[in-house]
């Protein structure tokens, strides 16, 4: 008679799990405990992919939106960003910025991604070795996303220092320490300054299209709030 395994304790949220191989965890939770109550971090785990795909397709049951127990982050409310909000706003929001990754406005881009990437493997090519995460991994994507919202190119070193400070944070709010809270207000302060700056200005960074939220003259405030956040992310 086969026993039944005995009940695991699983920190969802501990990066410790992802970093030490965490698939015979998921494998155990696939099959012992599919729909997983995390006590620690008060949420649910779902391990199982008909399961996942139903809770996706019931979106008036799961939502984004929550501002008691959580929205995208367990026990913070949601936020206004793109991620935190639900159809039919959700969708809409998403066709604002939609058309800046077509293919072919993804493709006028390529010049200066390999640009950008030569720049990055010039500079450890000498050495013939390089620390991959914060010499290569890391700036790419923070100097793409900060050229792509129109910061100045310069700034990434700061967006890649902001965004590695407030990610610890998405896990609640027993990982909102000081230094998070400090670099979440001094991210947020950056984007509102870019959104003054771009406002009123003609050019292609994803600023603008987000910017058409403000409808109408009551719709402004809680518009500027929305694009903030949306930057944020």
């Amino acid at each position: 008679m086969t026993q039944p395994s005995p009940p695991m304790t699983i920190d969802l949220l501990d990066g410790e799990l992802y970093v030490n191989d965490p698939y015979p965890t998921y494998a155990w939770l696939r099959e012992h405990a599919p729909v997983y109550w995390d006590a620690v971090n008060e949420l649910w785990g779902i391990s199982r992919y008909d399961d996942i795909l139903e809770i996706e397709k019931a979106k008036d049951i799961f939502i984004s939106s929550d501002q008691e127990k959580g929205g995208y982050r367990p026990n913070l409310p949601a936020d206004p960003a793109m991620i935190g909000i639900d159809d039919p706003l959700h969708t809409k929001r998403r066709k604002l910025v939609a058309r800046r990754f077509t293919p072919k406005a993804v493709t006028a881009w390529e010049d200066h991604v390999r640009a950008t990437v030569t720049g990055l493997l010039d500079a450890v090519a000498e050495r013939g070795e390089a620390e991959i995460v914060y010499e290569l991994a890391a700036p790419l994507p923070a100097m793409m996303i900060g050229d792509l919202l129109g910061f100045p190119h310069d700034m990434w070193p700061k967006l890649m220092d902001w965004s590695e400070r407030t990610i610890l944070g998405g896990g609640g709010p027993r990982y909102a320490t000081d230094d998070v809270l400090n670099a979440a207000g001094e991210f947020f302060a950056a984007c509102g300054e870019l959104y003054a700056a771009k406002s009123s200005l003609t050019d292609e960074s994803l600023v603008k299209p987000a910017g058409r939220l403000r409808e109408n003259r009551r719709e402004r405030k809680s518009a500027r709030s929305a694009v903030i956040s949306k930057i944020a992310l």
